[in-house]
């Protein structure tokens, strides 16, 4: 017994010096500390994407540089007799390409008919279609800085026709435009002339009736690229008064009992034909 106390007790020693250093190593380990709880939102791990570079200078701010202005479509537009008093603002409203169909019947208005500023438009006959005006020193339809205008199967003139050569107005004139076609039109002799070009470029009349005008039935001046196919012309002043203008063709037309079936290109020609 004796000889067991000196080891019970160093082993008893061992034993409370190993429990005593887990204790410190145990107690002095500091713990992790909690994040303060905070309501600012998270930042995102995402970087900024780049401003998108200004437009050019002049640009409005209220239209992206790349925009452009959208185009109408096309459309056909129908008049009858009863309308006749919208037909002047069915041709101030149009758009480009746009179609203007005439039923049967007669319009009559007090002046005349004006296409001005006006850029494809095609204005067609349904039928005997007849556009009467009243005031004889008005054109029956007059053309003016318009481009690609089409008049066809419409029968033309004015209420009350004189029977000799007066200042009176065109049945068709035309001035500072191109690209004019008239087809199967009937230009009765209501006015001095019945197709008057100004200062034209590119006019076509094919199939046309041109009768009884007392001036002439076609008056060009200062004009280029006139084409003058399959028309009768019968009955008038004179076929063809042309002034300074060039380029006019004329191809299997019925020309009769013209008061004067001369062509005056210039006052050199005038004086060498005695007209």
């Amino acid at each position: 017994m004796t000889r067991l106390t000196p080891v019970l007790f160093s082993w008893l020693s061992v034993c409370a010096l190993s429990l005593s250093f887990s204790t410190y190593s145990l107690a002095d380990t500091p713990k992790p500390e909690k994040a303060p709880a905070t309501n600012a939102p998270a930042k995102p791990t995402s970087k900024k994407a780049e401003a998108e570079p200004p437009p050019p200078p002049g640009t409005p701010a209220s239209m992206p540089a790349t925009s452009r202005p959208a185009s109408k479509p096309a459309v056909v537009r129908f008049l009858t007799p009863q309308q006749a008093d919208k037909f002047q603002e069915t041709i101030n409203q149009s758009n480009p390409g746009d179609t203007i169909l005439l039923r049967a019947g007669i319009y009559r208005y007090k002046k005349g008919l004006q296409i001005h500023n006006v850029d494809k438009l095609s204005i067609e006959g349904q039928g005997e279609v007849w556009i009467i005006v009243e005031d004889l020193y008005d054109d029956v339809f007059q053309i003016k800085d318009s481009s690609d205008i089409t008049i066809r199967f419409i029968k033309a003139r004015h209420a009350r026709p004189l029977g000799k050569f007066n200042c009176e107005g065109a049945v068709i004139r035309a001035m500072n435009s191109k690209r004019i076609w008239i087809d199967h039109c009937e230009l009765n002799g209501s006015g001095a002339v019945g197709i008057r070009a100004f200062e034209v470029r590119d006019l076509v009349a094919t199939h046309n009736f041109i009768h009884h005008n007392t001036l002439a039935a076609f008056m060009i001046m200062q004009s280029r690229w006139i084409a003058i196919h399959h028309n009768t012309i019968v009955n008038n002043g004179s076929s063809i008064y042309s002034l300074g203008s060039a380029s006019i063709r004329m191809n299997q037309n019925v020309v009769a009992n013209n008061k004067g079936n001369n062509t005056w290109s210039s006052p050199f020609t005038r004086k060498v034909l005695g007209e």
